[in-house]
């Protein structure tokens, strides 16, 4: 039973990670765009990246 705990809660971060990896992504690629002088018109959603630190923050403590 606690293996299948364990690798839930794996699946779980693996999961919010690429969530939260992805907006950091895309807020790469905008400051490369504005740094090229391409202007967009484009927002980043961060929360994913929120959610995935905290989470992780809160099984680390």
């Amino acid at each position: 039973m606690r293996l299948k705990w364990v690798f839930f809660i794996n699946v779980l971060l693996l999961l919010l990670a690429a969530w939260g990896f992805i907006p950091i992504f895309s807020f790469a690629m905008h400051v490369a765009n504005v740094i090229k002088g391409e202007r967009t018109g484009e927002w980043i959603n961060i929360t994913p990246t929120i959610i995935f630190y905290s989470s992780v923050s809160g099984l680390a403590s």
